[in-house]
């Protein structure tokens, strides 16, 4: 198929373009390999001289769109004859589809434009087989046996498994949905592949990066996955006491964002596609920060001294939260600093965030949820309304998508316990499970990444 533009002082047919591989139609799923293959024909001007002709390849759903290309240029101009080049190059389809449904219909683009900017395209459809999304139970650090990996079920009869590591007392985990890999961290990040042996499935080392020393020297902050929204395949985010990091399943250091020096982490996500991190100055204010998420640049911040006792000093405690898209910075004793960064000088709105006394802990949940564990913890939704009260503190909440549950990590010291809760009317499902006293968090295993 040709799309023709005219030239100016040469004259010559357009690029022709033909697909060879793959053929008629394609269907594809997530974790997929796929050679690309296509000739291209530049062909000798009949008056004047060209240069040399470009590809590229563009593949995306058929309403329109590009999820991924890739381009070069042809090996010469044809410059005593035409030339005939076969362009080869492999997709590598990612773990999940920017959609929502089990099948997507998908359109490949093979283009190639002259020296005179002419073109020449051919096309192929074909299809991206969605997973159906599956659940593989609860994975947690720690356990009453001592430290180590943890992992139970859905709802199953069976007692938790447990595997001896060498984690720290304070190490963190993520399941990386669709690797089948669990990345810890502490003092650095390691990955660990599950392999099956029997009944069994035992974590083995897969790799281990080395984080800079000078974001490592206080720990980890956090760990968890990077949106799929923004990733498509399985990375996890950490976040350290100068930057945050994106890195892959294979342990490839993806993205980063770091602090200016003499600003120190507390907390960072993904807030309306920014990265927004809150952090404490050397001066013992409070700042959040905005980064653009693809070029890690620095856009701005809003400054403020903390009024609770609990959030001052060099050792402060200060949470991340996100309420109507906007970035919320909550202090101790319940107060919000809600961030609008297009407000101009009237930028930051003081709020006041559900229930009474010191605030301990806080956090954020995939689904868009946050909690706060107070005198009495609360779960709330996007826009800070309470859901419910909860009984007891809480730890930490991971997300079933698959079951559209909540885990919720409550108790205290060597009674923590894990407790399911429907996700609707977050009534508790099934017996508790013991965590042990180290457990800081846990994170559901799904069988790939995406939307339900």
């Amino acid at each position: 198929m040709a799309l023709v533009s005219g030239g100016c002082k040469v004259e010559k047919s357009p690029p022709e373009v033909q697909w060879l591989s793959p053929g008629a139609s394609l269907s594809v799923s997530g974790g997929e390999a796929v050679a690309l293959r296509f000739e291209a024909i530049d062909p000798f001007p009949d008056r004047g001289r060209t240069g040399a002709a470009a590809w590229r390849i563009e593949i995306g759903p058929a309403s329109g769109g590009t999820w991924w290309s890739a381009s070069g240029n042809l090996s010469q101009s044809p410059v005593d004859q035409a030339v005939r080049d076969t362009i080869e190059t492999t997709w590598h389809v990612p773990q999940s589809v920017p959609l929502q449904g089990s099948e997507s219909e998908i359109l490949l683009k093979a283009i190639v434009t002259d020296g005179e900017g002419q073109q020449g395209a051919d096309f192929r459809s074909g299809n991206w087989q969605v997973l159906p999304l599956e659940s593989m139970g609860l994975w947690w650090a720690g356990s009453t046996e001592g430290d180590g990996l943890s992992h139970s079920p859905l709802f199953s009869a069976q007692p938790a498994t447990f595997t001896p590591l060498p984690l720290a007392s304070d190490e963190r985990l993520v399941y990386l949905d669709g690797a089948d890999l669990i990345v810890t961290g502490g003092i650095t990040l390691r990955g660990w592949h599950l392999s099956a042996t029997g009944n069994a499935t035992e974590p083995t080392p897969a790799w281990t990066t080395d984080i800079p020393p000078q974001a490592t020297q206080d720990g980890m902050r956090y760990l968890r996955r990077a949106p799929h929204e923004q990733t498509l395949s399985a990375w996890t985010e950490s976040g350290w006491v100068d930057r945050c990091l994106w890195h892959d399943e294979t342990g490839l250091l993806r993205m980063s964002w770091v602090l200016d020096q003499g600003e120190t982490l507390l907390d960072g996500g993904v807030i309306a596609g920014h990265m927004v991190v809150l952090a404490r100055t050397a001066s013992d204010e409070l700042r959040l920060i905005r980064f653009n998420l693809d070029s890690g640049a620095r856009l701005g911040s809003v400054t403020w001294t903390p009024t609770a006792e609990g959030s001052q000093g060099p050792q402060g405690r200060a949470w991340l939260l996100a309420l109507d898209g906007t970035a919320v910075g909550l202090e101790t004793d319940g107060t919000g600093r809600q961030w609008n960064p297009d407000a101009g000088a009237s930028s930051i709105t003081t709020i006041s965030l559900p229930g009474s006394g010191e605030v301990q802990s806080a956090g954020r949940v995939e689904n868009g949820r946050h909690w706060i564990s107070r005198s009495e913890a609360h779960i709330l939704d996007a826009s800070g309304t309470t859901l419910t009260s909860w009984e007891g503190p809480i730890t930490d909440i991971a997300w079933d998508r698959a079951e559209d549950i909540l885990w919720i990590l409550t108790g205290t010291s060597a009674l923590k316990r894990w407790i399911a809760a429907s996700n609707d009317g977050l009534a508790p499902l099934g017996e508790a499970l013991p965590s042990g006293p180290n457990a800081l968090g846990g994170s559901v295993a799904h069988n790939r990444p995406g939307p339900p």
